[in-house]
C-alpha cells in the first residue's frame, strides 16, 4: 500500500542509519497531494475516455443508446412521450353547498404550503429524538406525533368529503397520502396504548420518517428525480448483468 510506503519515508533519516519513527511528518504532506492529484487525473482520464467511446458507438448506432435494446429504446420514448404530455387534474367541486365550501377549503394553495410546512417541521423535530430522552422531551415529541397525525387525518376526511372516495381514490398520489395517513394513526395508537416493551414498537417508531415521502407529490424536482430513475432502469439493468 502507498500509506506503507508513506510511513517509511517519513521514518527515514539517512543512508545506512536507522530509522526514526515520524522523524520527516512533513512529507506525510506530500504524498497525501501526490494521491489525491494522481487519483483525481486518472479518473478524469477514464471518465473521458468512457464518455468519448459512449458518443461514437452511440453515432454508430445511429443516435440509440448502446446500453438499451431496440425494444427498450422504443418502451423509452414512449415514456418520455407521455411524460412530456402535461394533464392538469381538476376535481370538480359537488352542488352540495358544504361540500364545495369544503372543496374550495381543501383545494388551494395555501393548504398545499401550510402541509409542506407541516411535514418539513415533524421531520425536523424526528430529527432531534434521540436515545434516554428526559421525559419532558418525550411528551413533546410524542404530542407533537399526535398534532401531526390529526393534522393528515383532517385533511384526508376533507378531500375524502369534497371529491367522494371513488374521485380521490383515482389519483394515485391521493392512495399514497392516505397509506402514510394510515401508518401514522397506527403508529401513534400502538405508541399510545401498548406497552414500552412490544418488541414491535420501535418498527412503529421508525415508520414516522416515511411521513416525508408526501412532498414527493408537491415537490416537482422529486418526481423529475423519481422518474429519471424510473427510466434509467432499463439501461442500469443491461449493465448490472453484463458486470454479474
Amino acid at each position: 500500500l502507498w500509506s506503507d510506503v508513506m510511513f517509511a519515508t517519513q521514518a527515514a533519516v539517512g543512508r545506512e542509519t536507522q530509522p526514526i519513527p515520524e522523524a520527516n511528518e512533513h512529507i506525510g504532506l506530500l504524498w497525501v497531494l501526490f494521491m489525491f492529484i494522481g487519483s483525481f487525473t486518472v479518473l478524469s482520464l477514464i471518465v473521458g475516455v468512457s464518455i468519448n467511446k459512449f458518443y461514437e458507438i452511440k453515432e454508430e448506432a445511429n443516435g440509440q443508446s448502446p446500453l438499451l435494446t431496440t425494444q427498450q429504446q422504443q418502451w423509452l420514448t414512449v415514456q418520455q412521450m407521455l411524460a412530456s404530455t402535461y394533464i392538469e387534474d381538476i376535481t370538480v367541486p359537488s352542488d352540495n353547498k358544504f361540500r364545495h365550501f369544503v372543496h374550495k377549503l381543501v383545494f388551494n394553495k395555501l393548504v398545499d404550503n401550510f402541509m409542506m410546512f407541516i411535514i418539513i417541521a415533524n421531520t425536523i423535530v424526528m430529527f432531534f429524538a434521540h436515545y434516554n430522552m428526559n421525559k419532558q422531551y418525550e411528551r413533546a415529541v410524542n404530542i407533537t406525533n399526535i398534532i401531526v397525525t390529526v393534522i393528515f387525518f383532517v385533511e384526508f376526511a376533507a378531500k375524502i368529503t369534497a371529491i367522494g372516495v371513488r374521485t380521490y381514490c383515482k389519483s394515485s398520489w391521493n392512495v399514497f397520502d392516505a397509506l402514510i395517513t394510515a401508518l401514522s394513526i397506527v403508529g401513534v395508537l400502538v405508541d399510545n396504548l401498548s406497552t414500552d416493551s412490544a418488541s414491535f414498537l420501535p418498527v412503529l417508531r421508525v415508520l414516522r420518517v416515511v411521513r416525508i415521502l408526501r412532498l414527493i407529490p408537491r415537490a416537482k424536482g422529486v418526481r423529475k428525480l423519481i422518474r429519471t430513475l424510473y427510466w434509467s432502469f432499463p439501461a442500469v439493468s443491461n449493465v448490472a448483468f453484463v458486470l454479474l
